[in-house]
């Protein structure tokens, strides 16, 4: 019992009660990184052929920013803005068909003029005619849910049946 109560053998048991609990902390960590990348694999995937296939849908005719995409969970947001109102649901089901995404929403659309501008135009009486342009803008919010599968499978069927917004 003398050795035991000697202050550098308690001392050395107390070092090793604490590496022993770092053990188990640093073992623990390990185990919550390792189910954390199990997750990862499992999240939605939104690279290479499905920002192609995003983009394709889009054409010339949407234009989209402010994308952002929360991968853990599997969410992608953006805004979008086009000149015809009836693009609109168009592309929404463009969307919907196309297997990138299992779930579609969007809020309603706003829409305002846009002036862009031209070149001025100086006449004979040296007065200065304005060229510039207003066309309609309509935009809207779009919250879409990845759908977690590789993008390499064929959609084009697809989207010829929802048609591309241009006809």
């Amino acid at each position: 019992t003398i050795y035991l109560n000697d202050p550098s053998t308690q001392s050395l048991y107390d070092e090793s009660r604490t590496t022993e609990e770092l053990a188990r902390s640093a073992n623990a960590m390990v185990d919550a990184i390792a189910g954390a990348l199990d997750k990862i694999k499992t999240y939605p995937d939104l690279t290479g052929a499905g920002v192609e296939k995003l983009f394709s849908l889009a054409g010339d005719t949407i234009e989209m920013s402010g994308l952002v995409y929360d991968s853990e969970s599997g969410i992608l947001a953006f805004s979008a803005a086009c000149d015809s109102v009836t693009r609109i649901p168009l592309f929404i089901a463009q969307l919907r068909i196309s297997g990138i995404f299992t779930d579609v929403t969007y809020e309603g659309y706003s829409g305002d003029s846009v002036t862009i501008p031209g070149t001025p135009i100086l006449n004979d009486d040296g007065s200065v005619t304005s060229n510039d342009t207003v066309k309609k803008q309509y935009t809207f919010s779009i919250r879409c849910l990845v759908n977690p599968q590789d993008f390499d499978g064929n959609t084009e069927a697809s989207n010829e049946e929802a048609g591309d917004g241009n006809e």
